[in-house]
């Protein structure tokens, strides 16, 4: 169970708000928070596309390759579109060594 403090106002403008803090807390090389601030952001707008991606990149660049492959799956659903999400998916997938899985992504990336 997670306790958050009451939110006053829109929740698009807080997530946008935790989505900058997070990124200042990268540059400072506070991964654990620039974490928490993103997955927070989107519980507050499940839509904040650039939360999931930020989110999945960072992860990516701990190495931890499956958590970040989830994250890109889940901005491919909110963002049908998105590019980057086939593009991410194919890098860590060939980090993993999963390379036709990879090789798909990036087919899906280049079609997009």
């Amino acid at each position: 169970v997670r306790y958050y403090p009451l939110l006053t106002g829109d929740p698009k403008v807080k997530a946008e708000e935790l989505f900058y803090e997070a990124s200042e807390l990268f540059k400072k090389d506070n991964l654990q928070a620039a974490e928490e601030c993103l997955k927070t952001a989107i519980e507050l707008d499940p839509t904040y596309a650039d939360a999931y991606e930020s989110l999945g990149v960072m992860l990516g660049r701990m190495e931890r390759y499956a958590e970040a492959i989830e994250w890109m799956k889940q901005l491919s659903a909110v963002d049908p579109k998105s590019v980057l999400a086939h593009t991410n998916m194919s890098l860590y997938l060939m980090k993993l060594g999963k390379i036709e899985e990879a090789e798909e992504q990036k087919s899906q990336a280049t079609i997009k």
